[in-house]
């Protein structure tokens, strides 16, 4: 007669089992990540994979062409600003998170940590920056360097400086020159004025409003920041969107926190879960944008018909050059030294020289601003030249990356991180400084 195990060692042989069948569905996940993603599986890989969603979603950092975009508020002026009581952690995409709160909290709808108007004093140097999203990051990461620099120059020893952020993502001209006018007309002055900018005025149209049918001196996606009002069943897709946006932001964060995500399985569970939540999204974003104008001249603006490509991108880069003179006028008009640079892009043919790894973070064959790139940055150069022969301390930034080999880019649309902030604040040091020993 077969003797009766007790309780306990079945207990403990039931463990060993789990044990066992544990440890081999996790070599096997192992495994499976090595043949389907052709890596191993690491804790920091997979963080990184998990911690993207996180930000993505939770940013109007994206490709895709509505719901994030139209998370700021309407602004009478301005286009859009952000919300007053915004907080940087909701919408910075991680490799930009501020260490410090924004003391600012964005009152007056700029992500500035000093109020934008302030008057000038005998021992300080009032900074402002312009521009979107690749102007904005270089406040955060770059701007301080530049500063460093430019106290070891004689006009601004010993002086303190006093930076206000102008540059709201998505921005485009003329959206900086009417950032400058409203600083202006409440008051306010500036000692110096940074410029950064010339992707959005060209890759931004194409790929948004002119879906729409939307005038090209209109902010970004502007159907869709009014049109709600007129058609509540966009409202309610934007609506789905949004939730959508935030179950997938939801599962990454669920997946990315202890004991979860020190497992492959789980890894690849959540992997699988993410790519079917993101067809969804996908396949909503393209209902959005393809949906039947509803709306009017508040939703449109004037017609404009471009008879070809050529003339599209011509009347872009026009508008770009006229507010960069405009505001070079007004700079000179109020004492403000303006310095207007062309940021980099990768999609900028010879502009940089990537490795495999930098390619598969930085270029997306399809995407839908690198038309924008292709055939307007050409122009914008050109344009370059003309604000230079026409007084404006015009800088050229497209090829500050051509000699580096390590990667910088950190998306597929145009930003790039530390590093590249920090190459760019160099450059924007040593064109400032330049102009002051030429005086």
């Amino acid at each position: 007669m077969r003797r009766k195990l007790s309780l306990k060692k079945r207990i403990l042989f039931s463990a060993i089992v789990l044990m066992m069948l544990y440890c081999i569905t996790e070599v096997s996940s192992l495994l499976a990540c090595r043949l389907v993603y052709g890596h191993w599986y690491t804790w920091s890989i997979a963080a990184k994979e998990r911690r993207g969603p996180v930000a993505i979603y939770s940013t109007n950092n994206s490709s895709s062409n509505i719901p994030r975009y139209i998370r700021g508020t309407i602004h009478p002026y301005l286009g859009f600003v952000e919300k007053p009581g915004w907080l940087a952690q909701d919408r910075i995409p991680f490799q930009f998170v501020w260490e410090e709160p924004n003391v600012n909290q964005a009152a007056d709808g700029f992500l500035s940590r000093q109020p934008i108007v302030q008057r000038r004093g005998q021992d300080t140097v009032i900074v402002g920056i312009c521009g979107g999203s690749v102007a904005r990051i270089y406040y955060k990461q770059g701007i301080t360097i530049t500063l460093n620099e430019l106290r070891e120059h004689p006009e601004f020893r010993g002086k303190r400086f006093i930076v206000v952020c102008l540059a709201v993502d998505g921005y485009k001209q003329p959206q900086q020159l009417m950032a400058l006018n409203y600083v202006l007309i409440q008051g306010g002055q500036l000692d110096v004025l940074i410029n950064i900018d010339g992707f959005n005025e060209v890759a931004l149209h194409a790929a948004e409003n002119a879906k729409k049918n939307v005038y090209p001196l209109y902010p970004r996606s502007w159907y869709f920041r009014v049109a709600q009002v007129r058609d509540p069943s966009l409202l309610r897709l934007v609506g789905k969107s949004t939730l959508l946006e935030k179950r997938i932001q939801t599962w990454a964060a669920c997946f990315g926190s202890r004991p979860l995500y020190l497992s492959p399985t789980c890894h690849l569970i959540w992997r699988a879960r993410h790519r079917s939540l993101e067809r969804r999204y996908v396949s909503l974003v393209e209902r959005i944008s393809n949906r039947e104008v509803i709306g009017g001249f508040d939703a449109t603006g004037p017609p404009f018909e471009p008879r070809s490509e050529r003339e599209l991108y011509e009347h872009l880069v026009a508008i770009w050059q006229r507010c960069s003179q405009q505001m070079h006028a007004l700079c000179s008009a109020n004492d403000i030294r303006y310095f207007h640079f062309l940021q980099p892009n990768q999609y900028l043919e010879g502009s940089k020289p990537m490795g495999e790894e930098e390619k598969r973070i930085a270029i997306r064959e399809d995407h839908p601003y690198r038309p924008g790139t292709i055939h307007g940055y050409p122009l914008l150069r050109q344009g370059g030249s003309k604000l230079r022969r026409q007084g404006v301390s015009f800088t050229d930034l497209t090829q500050i990356f051509s000699e580096t080999i390590e990667p910088v880019y950190v998306d597929n649309g145009c930003h790039f991180g530390e590093r590249g902030n920090e190459i760019m604040a160099h450059e924007v040091a040593r064109t400032i400084t330049a102009e002051w020993d030429r005086d």
